[in-house]
């Protein structure tokens, strides 16, 4: 599948890397479900030719694109396979021309590993060491995006909710304003009842701007439903399990 695409794939010309992943692209989106078999081997591929980390948008944004078909399409895909792109792919973040693409691609790993998977057991650890913020805000921001289309049930909620405490006092004020706003999306997606949870132990000035945020949310907006049908629970990958997983 790959053979015939590893000269472009190895060039240091980004138009012939673009032409090499375009048509392993095509191969896996033609292959459907049959690219199951193939998996373990195409995120192997991935993580080094292109890589998650190269420079050229449009090639990274192709790899990522292909990372994303495969994860939909192969049932046997892992919370492993969704580790070997995702550290890389979450700094993809700090690149305005990939950010659409990395939500895209880690929406579909949610959609194959599960939300929990994802959100919890790669996500939120991996954000405690990301030192990068534009993929600090990234991932916080996604979280929020995770629960509006999985729904605030298909996560762990406590651990989601101490995650996102973690940077509502921020010094970046991007990241401190993604964070403020993804628990605003889990006091909509909870219909209210999580109030208490996601104001306890916070500063009082923090406590007293999300209150007037909550005060302020339109009844119709809500306990609003999950844009997605629920995906199949699986476990996070061990490795990158947050400490309130493993109580």
């Amino acid at each position: 599948m790959v053979g015939p695409h590893m000269n472009e794939l190895k060039s240091a010309k980004w138009k012939e890397k673009l032409s090499g992943i375009g048509s392993v692209l095509e191969k896996v989106e033609a292959e459907g479900k049959g690219i199951d078999s193939k998996a373990d081997a195409m995120m192997a591929f991935l993580s080094k030719y292109p890589g998650f980390g190269e420079k050229n948008f449009q090639v990274v944004n192709k790899a990522m694109e292909t990372a994303a078909t495969t994860a939909v399409n192969s049932p046997s895909f892992s919370g492993k396979h969704a580790f070997m792109a995702f550290p890389q792919i979450l700094e993809k973040y700090t690149e305005k021309k990939c950010a659409e693409t990395v939500d895209k691609t880690l929406m579909a790993f949610a959609q194959a590993i599960g939300p929990t998977a994802l959100v919890n057991g790669l996500v939120i650890p991996q954000l405690d060491t990301q030192k990068k913020p534009g993929a600090l805000q990234g991932g916080v921001a996604f979280i929020g995006k995770a629960i509006e289309e999985f729904g605030i049930t298909m996560v762990d909620v406590k651990g989601t909710i101490a995650g996102l405490k973690k940077y509502v006092d921020s010094r970046q004020r991007p990241v401190k304003d993604a964070a403020m706003a993804s628990i605003l999306t889990v006091f909509k997606a909870s219909n209210g009842m999580l109030r208490g949870d996601l104001l306890q132990g916070l500063a009082k000035n923090i406590a007293g701007t999300l209150e007037k945020s909550f005060d302020k949310v339109p009844a119709d907006e809500m306990g609003k439903p999950a844009k997605r049908a629920p995906p199949k629970k699986k476990n996070p990958p061990r490795k990158t399990r947050s400490s309130s997983q493993r109580r």
